[in-house]
């Protein structure tokens, strides 16, 4: 560190006044803040010294302006006056030479010192400052008439090396000393033995700062390694007594008290080798709990801290020991070696301290200039409803936001008004985007689907532009509403439910077809189950680690690539799938198989009637490219043909393309290739790009055209590429998929152990949820999908939509029952039973009469099973169907309660009557 900055404990807002110690020119400075320029702070000089010996420690009189204290190589203690400009110092000499680490002055005129070790002798010592300038003469310079050097009148810490000192100011006899890399201490001047009050155990002893706010706290921070500060509480004997007695063995010994709080790594870092060190620990004068950390990397961090609440009125109230917690970091200045923000060490903060009249941080720079460092006030505290409201509490207002309604439309058509806003502020905004040489926009560029997607998704506006804070809650309601529109397992009408996200409409389709495939054992042979897998997963044959999921009795040996190819062939062969007609390949009914999968594997006719559906729908581009990537140029080209100029274009590059060559073979002409190359890249279209494509690179560039759909690009790669080639394209795309959560990417992980690696990282959890629980915990179950499904449950819990909750619990459950009926989801327990007052038993009509919860509670009743007393009344409901007493009635309507449940099988309408005019009348008016 070459400079040190510190505010004056006695500045007034009249007299803003702090010292700038460098120590590399060996001067001090006393000056007074005189302006600010932007974050600039300029100053004047009050006074100044130089020539001063090299300086290890330093502090400032809590009572004399004018004083402050310096600790020498030499061991040495000196008091230096810095409002007269002289260079005398008063010094305290130890007879042992060696380096003083530490001083610190206290109210009422002590100085503290603290030396390294050396065998036998003290490394703490007091000395009576005031004693010695009882008859000094401040109106002289220097210290004229002041007393000669007396012995310290403390002498403690023998051996040991005190690294840090600060003294209490409210309790001035009192200081807290680090022990360097052993222990934090405080010591009561006035206990004769000079033993320790308090001693705590750690190696963060370097730095010690006290909370000026309430010196209850105090913090210290480690001198070498992991950056780590600890905060400690003064108060831990008395605890630690009251602790120890409630424990009853009277010992505080056996109380070990430790810090309220423990900051590890509060400076960030690259190099583990190289941790920084801390070089400055400050709490603020300002404000309370707030403390600042500054590393040797110029890392400077804000930790605003609070304590739990300690009710008083409790028992062991003076034993509990109240934790602090971080409520806020600040990072006032990143470190100089941030490769991610950059920085010059030449500028980092080598010194800061906190001014005396307001939350701001004067940093000292390398370079010699001051900076003012101010923070924003804290953020709001927001509480939300379940309706989407939001309620925001400031330091001084308090505000009351609510989300549109837009009465009378779904979710997707509100998301779609919207997101209609968004486009026409950009509409608006849209000539400012205009390019100043030709006045012609600039062409968007071609974005692959990924980017489509979390474009679609952003809701960003042109700059300037705020979206209405109605419409924000609004989007913030989308789970609520998807909920409340039945957005659960029909696939169907989850489709229709998510028709404002083209990407998540995809994905329900597709798990509709995965699931009507999977009917009737559809997707079963043999031993095997492949319900619900991935394009990946059948070309690899790869089951992982829950291979036994997907056996039938769920139990047996993992099956052998044979197995699973005959497996794959028979479900082939079920579908009435033709055989694969594409490139050469040792793996046919595995590649038709995966077609399927992607919703390839078509017979003509239908292949036939979804061109037409297309066609129909105006996207003859699309149509001609996927009878091209079914290998039918002719019904592209017809596709195409009545179109538009482009589009002829295209279908004329097209038949250029196969030409006289086939179908097999590309034309060698590289200046038609060459063309089309060019045409392609300026065309804005993915289909038009994918068979412009095509003509001029061949199969590998419209695999690699990303704006075409996920499952179009897999199914190209099935029919025209090689095994080899193949194997590694589906290994880098489905690895690709799961890191960026791409939706997409389902049809090549299905439902298995990758689809839970990629839906983790979907910021949809109601979808990622949903979707998985057609398979899970069926053929893949972890903690992750358990944790996923129990918050979702909560969360429509919370929604009040307690209902959709039940709904989802018993359509899952039918979807987690096992071959043999073994239920994998476990059922939620009873919530609520009503019990006779006289055995204690349920009331409840299961069917089994005499049945009983708790024999021994039985029992102990006069209760058994079989009793002759249960007759003719208790299945009346009247009375116990376990003892036969009575039940009471209602104390408004005199009804008798408990009734038969006339939907049971022997329900009769004389119970149905009973029913409807007995507990059911109690309750409608609210009487029970």
């Amino acid at each position: 560190m070459d400079a040190v900055i510190r505010w004056s404990p006695h500045a007034t807002p009249e007299q803003p006044r702090f010292v700038i110690l460098n120590l590399s020119e060996h001067n001090l400075k006393f000056v007074q803040a005189d302006r600010i320029d932007g974050t600039r702070l300029h100053y004047k000089q009050v006074s100044q010294r130089s020539k001063l010996p090299t300086i290890r420690a330093f502090d400032w009189s809590p009572t004399d302006e004018a004083l402050v204290a310096f600790g020498l190589p030499s061991g040495e203690a000196a008091v230096v006056r810095i409002d007269d400009n002289s260079n005398e110092l008063l010094s305290f000499t130890v007879k042992h030479q060696r380096l003083c680490n530490a001083v610190a002055l206290s109210t009422k005129g002590l100085l503290a010192a603290g030396l390294d070790k050396v065998r036998n002798d003290f490394c703490l010592n007091i000395w009576d400052v005031g004693h010695r300038l009882a008859s000094w003469d401040r109106t002289r310079p220097g210290w004229a008439s002041a007393r000669p050097q007396a012995e310290p009148i403390r002498k403690l810490a023998t051996s040991e090396t005190i690294s840090s000192i600060k003294f209490f100011t409210d309790q001035p006899d009192s200081l807290v000393t680090g022990v360097k890399g052993q222990f934090v201490r405080i010591y009561d001047l006035r206990d004769s033995p000079g033993n320790p009050s308090v001693q705590f155990a750690t190696r963060c002893a370097h730095s010690l700062s006290i909370d000026p706010r309430d010196e209850n706290y105090f913090a210290s921070a480690s001198g070498s390694g992991e950056p780590v500060v600890c905060v400690w509480d003064r108060r831990m004997t008395a605890r630690a007594s009251a602790a120890a007695m409630s424990a009853g063995n009277g010992s505080v010994d056996s109380y070990q008290a430790g810090a309220v709080l423990e900051l590890r790594n509060c400076l960030a870092y690259e190099d583990p080798s190289k941790p920084p060190a801390i070089w400055s620990l400050r709490f603020c004068k300002y404000k309370r709990a707030s403390l600042a950390v500054l590393g040797s990397n110029g890392q400077l961090q804000v930790f605003e801290t609070d304590r739990d609440y300690v009710d008083p009125t409790l028992p062991d109230a003076a034993a509990h020991q109240p934790l602090l917690w971080t409520r806020q970091i600040r990072s006032v200045q990143h470190a100089y070696d941030d490769v991610s923000r950059g920085g010059n060490k030449e500028t980092r903060v080598v010194s800061f301290d906190f001014a005396m009249s307001s939350y701001r941080i004067v940093g000292y720079r390398a370079d010699g200039n001051l900076e003012i460092f101010t923070f924003n006030p804290p953020a709001p505290v927001f509480d939300l409803s379940i309706d989407g409201g939001v309620l925001a509490a400031g330091e001084t207002r308090l505000g009351e936001f609510q989300p549109a309604r837009y009465e009378g439309k779904t979710v997707a058509e509100m998301v779609e008004t919207i997101r209609s806003k968004v486009a026409a502020a950009h509409a608006r905004l849209r000539p400012a985007d205009l390019s100043p040489k030709d006045g012609h926009a600039s062409p968007e560029p071609v974005l692959s689907r990924r980017r489509q997607r979390q474009q679609s998704l952003a809701f960003r506006g042109p700059p300037g532009w705020q979206m209405d804070v109605a419409d924000v809650l609004a989007l913030h309601t989308v789970e609520r509403r998807r909920a409340e529109e039945g957005y659960l397992f029909n696939c169907q009408k989850n489709a229709e439910i998510v028709a404002d996200d083209p990407w998540l409409q995809d994905l329900w389709l597709w798990l509709d077809g995965a699931e009507e495939a999977a009917k009737h054992d559809g997707m079963v042979s043999g031993r095997l189950d492949l319900s619900f897998l991935g394009v990946h997963a059948v070309w690899t044959g790869e089951l992982g680690p829950s291979f036994a999921s997907r056996l039938r009795e769920r139990d047996g040996p993992a099956p052998s690539a044979d197995e699973f190819v005959q497996t794959v062939r028979a479900i082939n062969r079920h579908h009435g799938r033709a055989e694969f007609d594409g490139v050469e390949t040792a793996h046919p009914e595995q590649r038709q198989l995966c077609l399927a999968i992607c919703g390839w594997a078509m017979s003509p006719e239908e292949f036939e009637a979804e061109l037409r559906h297309i066609e129909g729908q105006g996207f003859r581009m699309k149509a001609a490219a996927w009878a091209t990537f079914h290998d039918k140029p002719e019904r592209a080209i017809e596709a195409l043909f009545e179109g538009s100029d482009s589009e002829r274009l295209v279908a004329m590059a097209l038949a250029g393309y196969y030409g006289n060559a086939g179908r097999s073979e590309a034309r060698s002409d590289q200046a038609w290739a060459m063309l089309c190359k060019q045409i392609a890249g300026t065309a804005r279209d993915p289909w038009s790009r994918a068979i412009l494509a095509l003509v001029g690179s061949g199969w590998a560039a419209v695999i690699a055209e990303e704006s075409l759909p996920l499952r179009d690009r897999v199914g190209v790669a099935l029919r025209y590429f090689g095994d080899d080639e193949l194997t590694g394209f589906l290994a880098e795309l489905t690895a690709d998929c799961i890191e960026h959560g791409d939706l997409e990417g389902v049809c090549l992980t299905g439902l298995g152990e990758e689809a839970m690696s990629l839906l983790q990282k979907v910021e949809d959890a109601q979808t990622a949820v949903l979707a998985l629980s057609f398979a899970a915990p069926l053929y893949v179950d972890g903690p992750a999908f358990r944790a996923w499904r129990a918050e979702y449950r909560a969360r429509l819990d919370r929604y009040e939509l307690h209902l959709k909750r039940a709904l989802y619990d018993t359509q899952h459950t039918k979807k987690s029952r096992t071959r043999s009926g073994r239920i994998l989801v476990g059922t939620p327990a009873r919530q609520m039973t009503v019990r006779c007052n006289f055995c204690d038993q349920s009331i409840a009509h299961d069917g089994e009469a005499g049945a009983i919860d708790d024999p021994s509670t039985a029992a102990s009743s006069g209760v058994h099973p079989g009793n002759p007393l249960a007759g003719p009344g208790s299945s009346g409901g009247t009375t116990c169907p376990r003892c036969n007493h009575h039940l009471p009635r209602c104390g408004v309507c005199l009804m008798w309660l408990g009734t038969a449940d006339p939907r049971r099988p022997g329900g009769s309408a004389a119970a149905a009557a009973a029913a409807a005019d007995g507990t059911t009348r109690a309750l409608s008016l609210i009487h029970i």
